[in-house]
């Protein structure tokens, strides 16, 4: 183990200098950007103890990343003057190497899936740059996302699946999942390597990787895209490899889990966050780590759900990181040799590692507009100024010439306003996609969900590469068929859930705010003339959306239970029926006129201050 601790690394990260009794992180002002980051226990300074001789303790950093989506260069917050770039492979890489240099022989890193798909650059060849990129810096062991399979047949298109066959047949590194099986025979598929028992070895040490998925990618895909697929049991999977690889002589097992850990409160709220201030046992983590043996995994690298969260449940370290490649995840491990065990109470967690090359001095990160007159520093990584790897550099730079060339393009679409997508009941951008579908496919109503759109939209002329950003995923539109009543069903659970993430056209709804929360009091139909009709029961609605949601996803599962007896019409992708529509008609694109939404008695949008409807029963 280096003489260097590995506290002195992270305190020359980005110049902070921790108070021991706050845990690292926070005393860098850094949790209130990740978000939500909860532990059960302190995260202490880091420090190897004493106690421990060097001789008896095998040092090993785990760092874990998850849903890069593809995004291999830096980017900058939209909307932001004078935002720094974040993110990227050139300064993860650099990161990571000085990981390497400082602890050789302790350094591993696995990604949690929905590694590929997304990215502008990655996107133009079907993912493969960043496969390419993945194994070039070294990725020791991957799963599985539900986005991994959007590529579906690929360019080719001669199989179902082909561009993640072809990236898989091209990775140097295991590219697995367990709980993912063939329709046909109930196997896992061959080029899935789900029944190979994934292994390294770190100074004798044997660590063993179980790949999962969240049984939910087939809500969040196209059907087309999974032929053939079923995903299973995540539990099931996770104890028949973990117990294999055991068998095999792996001394700590790792779970690599495309799926929810769980949303926790922000700690600039709530101090020191206990366990049970995170919705963590409800997670699809939580319940997977209730259903395994106590000590039959160490560890768990978590993606899907973009919320970064570090805590220990049932005493097993979690982590995850909000994606996009904006951050990374560190757990630190010591193995006792003698005893054949990991020294649990020195296990550590390292939540939300910030990527940046430069840093605003202020706050040490690289996040949000710097303060008057402030001019930003080159940040250090143990010591040390990130830079480009100018091998990595090389692999980048053709790629990366065409990706600014292409990007550049117009589409001869003028957006008549900035488009934001914000958190409130209506989203200009959320408005304006459903108000586009809605016309595009002559539908009676239309719904869009707020996960598929990444960045707002800027005023002017639309170009390639802002307009692939905004909205990366090119679902096909589905057409829905739902008699009045189950209209209203639907825009109940679309709009009753605890966060607002759909937009709708089409209707006008009237909400209610109940102590148990939101409910749907009238909805109506609006005509693209604004006039208005009663929803009748007897008669049938037409509602266009992307095909995931017709599939049952974003919460919708227990309206959309029978999608597949539905009378349902599917359309092209979402981008190219909108673009299509948007060149043919002269208009730029603005945000709706009128609202969808109306409040029958909330004070404001939250619920949180309101007059009780005298229908609540208390």
């Amino acid at each position: 183990m280096p003489e260097r601790p590995l506290l002195e690394f992270f305190r020359r990260l980005l110049f902070g200098r921790p108070r021991a009794s706050q845990g690292l992180l926070r005393s860098l002002g850094l949790v209130a950007l990740a978000g939500a980051s909860c532990v059960k226990a302190p995260l202490g300074d880091m420090v190897p103890k004493r106690e421990v001789a060097k001789a008896e303790a095998v040092h090993l950093l785990l760092v874990a990343t998850n849903d890069w989506h593809g995004q291999l260069f830096a980017t900058k917050d939209f909307g932001v003057q004078e935002a720094l770039p974040q993110g990227g492979a050139l300064t993860f890489f650099a990161q990571l190497s000085a990981l390497r240099e400082a602890f050789p022989e302790s350094v591993l890193w696995a990604d949690a899936g929905d590694s590929v798909y997304e990215g502008w650059a990655a996107h133009q060849v079907d993912g493969q740059l960043a496969t390419d990129i993945f194994s070039w810096m070294g990725l020791d062991f991957a799963t599985v996302g539900k986005h991994d399979f959007d590529y579906g047949a690929g360019r080719e298109g001669k199989e179902a699946q082909g561009a993640l066959k072809a990236n898989m047949s091209r990775a140097k590194f295991p590219w697995s999942s367990a709980n993912i099986y063939s329709t046909e025979d109930g196997r896992r598929p061959a080029w899935l390597k789900g029944d190979t028992l994934h292994m390294v070895e770190r100074q004798g040490v044997h660590i063993g990787f179980v790949g999962l998925t969240t049984p939910t990618a087939p809500l969040y895909s196209s059907a087309a895209n999974l032929e053939g697929l079923y995903v299973g049991n995540m539990a099931l999977a996770a104890r028949e490899k973990a117990l294999a690889l055991r068998e095999k002589g792996a001394d700590v097992v790792v779970l690599v889990a495309h799926a929810g850990a769980g949303e926790c409160t922000p700690m600039e709220e709530a101090g020191e966050a206990e366990l049970t201030q995170c919705e963590v046992q409800h997670s699809e983590i939580g319940q997977l780590l209730e259903a395994l043996p106590e000590g039959l995994v160490d560890a768990v690298v978590a993606g899907h759900g973009h919320s970064p969260l570090g805590y220990f449940f049932k005493g097993v370290p979690v982590v995850q990181t909000q994606g996009l490649g904006k951050r990374f995840s560190v757990i630190e491990l010591y193995w006792h040799p003698t005893q054949k065990r990991l020294l649990h109470e020195k296990t550590r967690i390292e939540a939300g590692v910030p990527i940046c090359e430069k840093v605003w001095p202020s706050r040490k990160h690289c996040e949000g507009p710097p303060l008057p007159g402030e001019e930003a520093v080159a940040a250090t990584f143990f010591g040390k100024k990130l830079g480009g790897d100018a091998r990595l550099m090389a692999l980048l730079a053709p790629e990366a010439g065409r990706f600014y060339e292409r990007e550049q393009t117009r589409l001869g679409v003028e957006v008549g306003e900035r488009l934001s997508l914000g958190e409130e009941e209506e989203s200009a951008l959320g408005g304006m996609w459903a108000e586009s579908l809605l016309l595009a496919t002559q539908a009676d109503v239309a719904l869009v969900h707020r996960g598929a759109f990444r960045e707002e939209l800027e005023a002017g002329a639309l170009l390639l590469g802002r307009f692939f950003r905004s909205m990366p995923y090119n679902h096909r539109v589905a057409l829905v068929r739902f008699s009045g009543e189950e209209l209203r069903r639907l825009m109940q659970l679309a709009f009753g859930q605890t966060r607002f993430r759909f937009d709708v056209a089409g209707v006008e709804l009237q909400l209610s705010c109940f102590p148990s929360g939101r409910r749907l009091v009238h909805t109506q139909r609006v005509s693209a003339e604004g006039h208005k009709h009663a929803v009748q029961d007897g008669a049938f609605y037409w509602v266009a959306m992307p095909e995931f949601l017709a599939q049952g996803g974003a919460g919708l599962e227990g309206m959309l239970v029978d999608a597949p007896l539905r009378p349902t019409k599917l359309k092209e992708g979402m981008r190219t029926e909108a673009l299509r529509f948007w060149r043919q008609r002269p208009q730029a694109l603005f945000s709706p006129l009128r609202p969808r939404i109306l409040w029958e008695n909330a004070v404001d949008s939250s619920c949180r201050r309101h007059t009780p409807h005298p229908k609540e029963q208390l």
